[in-house]
């Protein structure tokens, strides 16, 4: 894919830090870089569900613009009728590298938490694609036959630990269109496999 690279941290242990980065910079403007963070995240993702979350923590936004964002796509979810869970919870300071690479500003006290369960014909639907926020959301793609219903309850109660979900995903991704890039975690494929998919 024209004005994609990816490189590999090779220090990368667990969920503290990516195993590689993606980034697709390059001319246009954001909604051009919004098409070429959905066609790369299609092609890792294959035709396999999807769960997408959403901490408004680890938004790319001034902290009193972060509430309106989670809103707004809590509000997106609920008009496409998806499955999700959401919540409200006492924000901690992150100290995962991957959220000081995204974060700006100050943890407020409170943030939200939201999960959804995106199958192909929603995530191919351009309603869906139009409630994606530009500043930061994971991509939990999951293995064939998962039930992803479940597993979005198991993530949602706490019932799956970081460490699990390397087992229970085949990558999962950070995406921040504000930045043009993504970080991968996975410990299914190398960077050659990475680039193939991409190639498609």
């Amino acid at each position: 894919m024209d004005h994609v690279k990816i490189n590999e941290n090779k220090v990368a242990d667990g969920v503290d830090a990516a195993r590689y980065y993606i980034s697709y910079s390059g001319k246009g403007n954001k909604q051009a870089h919004r098409s070429r963070s959905f066609e790369i995240l299609s092609r890792l993702k294959g035709e396999r569900d999807v769960l997408v979350e959403l901490k408004s923590s680890l938004l790319s936004l001034d902290i009193n613009k972060r509430e309106k964002c989670a809103v707004d796509f809590l509000q997106g979810v609920k008009e496409l009728g998806l499955n999700f869970r959401s919540r409200k919870v006492p924000s901690k300071e992150s100290a995962s590298i991957l959220a000081k690479l995204f974060s700006m500003g100050g943890a407020p006290k409170e943030s939200y938490e939201i999960i959804t369960h995106v199958n192909e014909n929603t995530w191919r639907d351009p309603a869906f694609q139009s409630i994606i926020p530009n500043h930061g959301i994971m991509y939990y793609i999951c293995k064939e036959n998962t039930d992803g219903q479940k597993v979005m309850e198991d993530i949602f109660n706490g019932q799956i630990l970081d460490q699990e979900k390397f087992d229970l995903f085949e990558l999962f991704i950070y995406d921040c269109i504000d930045f043009t890039q993504m970080g991968v975690f996975t410990d299914k494929f190398g960077i050659k496999e990475l680039e193939r998919m991409l190639e498609g």
